[in-house]
């Protein structure tokens, strides 16, 4: 009797009633060989095996005894081991595999051997579905998702098809008909893309798309291994760009929506004209970005940093840029020409430019950027510099190391800069070489608002920091803050700062946070200054009476009569800086016209109080008592006072100026 396997298993051949005494053999028919060994009978049913099998095969026995041999059965019949060999296939019903997101697949299964009569389909490693149907439904695909189907046969025997991965999207590319975008053939779901549609290019489309005349797309997504090519026509984006395979474009790209646009890419985007004209919000470089034509900011900001940073070829320009679109963050420029960078920071458009350059090859390249703030003191200076700004610098690197240049700053808010516009022959490009140094005035443009002035002394191999600088002093800074501290007392946050000059000063509006990201204003503070002027020390403080529990953040922003602004460091209080008494100490206002009140926060220690003169007379000593914290100095000279506080053998001195 015969036998039914699955390939590569063994058969079994069985011998009825077999006779005891006599030996048995299967020996393979179309070979004549022997088949393992021989068996002897026992009187019942023998099972003799064959090797394992690829495909059906027929066998015969061999039976002898004593010299006498009997072929079972008699020649040239044989028995047969069939073997169950299914040949399993999977189509789909999407010739190309490219899916819009949500419309229903048909998988079918078939077996050409037709002996699987059951059939498991598998979608990512998990069984969706397993019947005697042949047929597989779903409109739940995902993009990249792998279909394959399991197909058995009734003796257990099975094979496994081949993997079918999809492409699904909404508004994803095909290129069924051709490679031209504007061609609604070539995408496969109903709606083409728009300023409020996505569109996706996956790597198994029959053919790549081109854009070859204006078109426009919210988000764009290149999948790894697909290209998309820009020829011709402006290219209207208004959401993100992010390629993992090949973008290339020869015409210009818009940049135009209203939120938050990121340019992402492996290796970088190199494009040819670039507009951004954005109806809110900024652009945001996560990757580099290379361009070979012009550079048009009409509206919107563009965020780079030195790894993703925007650089313009030998051959690219730019518009300048104006208040409202700027580059914010480094960019470069290669090329020996005159560039004057459209460079900002904050809500600032401070452009900064190189020309007369000169021992230079057209690859040089510089690079740029604007910094609200102080690089370094005003009053770290060269002669015959007086002083430099606090209120801006701008960076400047010639990272070739091959050329040298004037360059010219630029201002568009006077006042914010603080530019004496009535002396302007005092007024200088100051180089920051370890002190700031001047490079002279050759040449000023002012008008009300705006100017600019060039240097008079070529800078080599620019690598350091620039800004305005004075012989005179005649162009000071706006406010210059100092000591600004954050105590808590008693369950409230004191707020105490220093002015060591101020210029046009109306108040500080002090703001909070508990995050150091999201401030709000808690309240203001005017200036004490006649007019907002001052050269003299001028102490503030403010009292937050509701902090909140945990770390509280706190920075002042100063704002100048025409509205302009900068802001301080930020300082935060916790509610474990009460523990140590000393560190917490307040001593305010100070300079004094007389009363000083010294406030220990939350301390239940016994603190002494130790007033000397600038000659370390002692003057006065006393136990402080929290609900008489104040000290008055009306009835000593002017000059400068030593408070010393004590607590468990630690003290602190706190210098204390009577005016």
């Amino acid at each position: 009797m015969g036998d039914t396997i699955c390939q590569n298993l063994a058969g079994q051949i069985t011998v009825i009633n077999s006779e005891s005494g006599v030996n048995y053999q299967l020996v393979n028919n179309s070979s004549g060989i022997n088949v393992g060994p021989y068996l002897s009978g026992n009187g019942g049913d023998l099972q003799l095996n064959t090797d394992p099998l690829l495909a059906t095969g027929n066998f015969y026995v061999r039976a002898y005894n004593l010299g006498c041999e009997l072929r079972m059965p008699a020649n040239p019949g044989t028995v047969a081991v069939v073997v169950q060999n299914p040949d399993v296939q999977l189509a789909i019903d999407d010739a190309d595999h490219i899916i819009c997101q949500g419309t229903s697949v048909n998988f079918t299964a078939s077996d050409v051997a037709a002996l699987a009569d059951s059939f498991n389909f598998i979608v990512n490693g998990s069984s969706v579905q397993s019947s005697a149907s042949k047929l597989y439904t779903t409109t739940s695909l995902q993009h990249n998702d792998e279909i394959y189907v399991v197909g058995n046969t009734n003796k257990g025997c099975r094979d496994t098809s081949s993997v079918i991965t999809v492409s699904v999207g909404k508004n994803i590319w095909s290129g069924a008909t051709s490679t031209a975008w504007e061609n609604s053939g070539n995408w496969a779901c109903t709606d083409m893309p728009s300023s409020t549609i996505d569109a996706f290019i996956p790597v198994r489309a029959m053919r790549m798309p081109t854009v070859s005349a204006a078109a426009s797309v919210r988000t764009i997504e290149v999948e790894t291994g697909a290209s998309l090519t820009h020829s011709g026509g402006i290219f209207s984006i208004t959401g993100d760009i992010i390629n993992r395979g090949t973008f290339t474009s020869s015409a210009t790209i818009t940049l135009t929506g209203g939120n938050k646009q990121k340019l992402t890419d492996n290796l970088g985007f190199n494009f040819s004209n670039l507009t951004v004209d954005k109806h809110d919000d900024s652009v945001i470089l996560n990757t580099k970005v290379n361009l070979s034509g012009t550079l048009t900011l009409t509206s919107g900001i563009v965020k780079t940093d030195d790894t993703n940073i925007l650089t313009l070829e030998n051959t690219a320009s730019t518009n300048g840029g104006n208040a409202n679109s700027y580059i914010v963050g480094p960019m470069q420029k290669i090329g020996n020409t005159d560039f004057t960078f459209p460079v900002g920071a904050g809500d600032r458009w401070a452009r900064i430019g190189v020309s007369d350059i000169a021992g230079a090859k057209s690859t040089i390249t510089m690079k740029a950027q604007y910094n609200i703030g102080k690089y370094s003191e005003p009053d770290n200076v060269s002669a015959p510099l007086n002083n430099a700004s606090e209120v801006e610098h701008w960076f400047l690197q010639n990272t070739t190391n091959d050329a040298e240049c004037n360059v010219t700053l630029y201002t568009e808010n006077v006042s914010l800069s603080n530019i004496n516009t009535s002396n302007l022959t005092d007024l200088r490009v100051a180089y920051f070489d370890g002190t700031w140094t001047d490079k002279d005035n050759g040449g000023t443009s002012f008008d009300t608002n705006s100017g600019s002035i060039k240097s008079g002394v070529k800078t080599t191999r620019p690598n350091s920091y620039f800004t305005f600088g004075s012989l005179t002093g005649d162009n000071p800074l706006p406010v210059e803050l100092v000591n600004l501290k954050a105590y808590l007392h008693n369950g409230q946050t004191i707020l105490t700062w220093l002015t060591a000059t101020e210029h046009n000063n109306s108040h500080f509006e002090i703001e909070r946070s508990d995050d150091m990201i999201d401030f709000i204003k808690i309240g203001a503070v005017y200036s004490k200054a006649q007019n907002g002027n001052s050269t003299q020390a001028i102490d503030y403080s403010f009292t937050d009476d509701a902090p909140k529990a945990g770390t509280n953040y706190y920075r002042l922003k100063q704002v100048d009569f025409n509205g302009l602004y900068s802001y301080s460091k930020v300082v935060s209080v916790t509610s474990e800086r009460e523990n140590n008494s000393l560190e917490s100490i307040i001593v305010y206002p100070n300079p004094t016209m007389g009363l000083v009140n010294i406030i220990v926060s939350g301390s239940d220690e016994n603190i002494h109080i130790s007033l000397y003169n600038y000659n370390g007379s002692l003057l006065l000593e006393y136990e402080y008592n929290p609900s008489d914290p104040t000290v008055d100095l009306s009835q000593y000279d002017g000059g400068l006072y030593m408070l010393k506080i004590s607590s468990n053998g630690k003290h602190i001195i706190q210098r204390v100026i009577k005016q």
